[in-house]
């Protein structure tokens, strides 16, 4: 007679899981006590995905991103069936995007910027910027004065600046200070004089100095800028406009870190700026401009995953991206993590 077994069946190891259901999460890559070096072709699951925090999805689903790789960085892609390859590309750029079939890294200090355009066949690099002080022009690509070239930058120069792709596929800086700039190669930016954009920015400049720290897209052109003292919405048609943050929250010690621009016009925030956070919650600036704050569960830093939106809630966010299913990647920098999540139902 064969001898009975009981007990719960053994769970196979699924290596590229997916959330299926609103308000859910899934670890894609990654865990707390993963922090050395990625070997290409392993599962992600099994893999360190210790990153600066830059992020971007390609058209077919395969995820990108700086994986941290000896003392430097290495561009990592985690494709459909979660396998993790190591790319020929080399950067410490947080800001990159993809767009057709190229890769975008910019790479920001205080006196200049570097864009590079990869092509994701071959990865073959094209520079549009090559660290040097960037020449402005206007739109006849005349440089501009000192001058006016001076009011358009901050002290800091171009250090913290963000990447972010137009519409019509130009590739887009966004000063630290919310000043907009359509790359055009040749080391030459002309800044981007999009309708109500001057007074909208001044007004989040009234309160403090407005420094960015995300920019968001919703899919459909629309841009979200996200700062310490408010949101600044860029639309794709019509007059850009500013949310000022309640002071309750420009009187608390942190800020969020991340920006989720979604299509009906209303932005999520999420994390903090912070290494210490206040446990400050998610929140959801609505498109008639009211501040929400969202209930996703208890911040648990680095605690074990239960597929619930807690675990966003609590990452320290480095980027969010659309993923083409309909879902959301987020890097989580504090615990070497990256999920994909679904935004529940209700928002509010």
């Amino acid at each position: 007679m064969s001898a009975c077994t009981s007990g719960k069946p053994k769970q196979s190891f699924d290596p590229a899981p997916r959330p299926n259901r609103p308000g859910e999460a899934v670890v894609i890559a990654g865990a707390p006590n993963l922090n050395g070096t990625p070997h290409d072709g392993e599962y992600a699951l099994q893999a360190s995905a210790t990153s600066n925090g830059g992020l971007a999805v390609g058209p077919d689903g395969s995820i990108y991103f700086p994986a941290r790789y000896l003392a430097t960085y290495q561009l990592a892609r985690i494709t459909p069936d979660g396998r993790l390859h190591l790319l020929p590309v080399y950067s410490a750029s947080d800001q990159i995007t993809i767009s057709g079939a190229n890769l975008w890294m910019l790479s920001s200090r205080s006196q200049g910027l570097r864009l590079e355009k990869i092509a994701l066949s071959n990865f073959q690099k094209e520079i549009w910027l090559d660290e040097k002080p960037p020449m402005l022009v206007d739109a006849h690509q005349r440089p501009l004065s000192r001058k006016e070239s001076n009011d358009l930058l901050s002290p800091t120069g171009w250090g913290d600046a963000k990447l972010t792709m137009r519409a019509d596929g130009t590739p887009v800086v966004v000063s630290a200070r919310g000043e907009l700039f359509e790359a055009l190669g040749h080391n030459k930016l002309r800044p981007w004089s999009a309708p109500g954009h001057s007074s909208a920015v001044k007004s989040l400049r009234r309160e403090t100095n407005f420094k960015v720290a995300d920019v968001s897209d919703d899919g459909k052109g629309n841009l979200a800028i996200l700062g310490n003292s408010g949101v600044l919405r860029i639309p794709s048609t019509g007059a850009a406009t500013a949310v000022l943050f309640p002071q309750r929250v420009l009187q608390r010690p942190s800020r969020w870190a991340a920006a989720l621009a979604l299509a009906n016009g209303s932005v999520v925030l999420l994390g903090t700026q912070d290494t210490q956070p206040d446990d400050l919650p998610p929140a959801m600036v609505t498109p008639d401009g009211r501040l929400d704050t969202l209930s996703w569960g208890p911040s648990t830093h680095c605690g074990p995953t239960d597929d619930s939106l807690a675990m966003i809630r609590s990452a320290s966010p480095g980027k969010i991206v659309r993923h083409p299913s309909g879902a959301y990647v987020i890097t989580d920098l504090g615990c070497g993590r990256i999920y994909m999540f679904r935004l529940p139902e209700k928002l509010g």
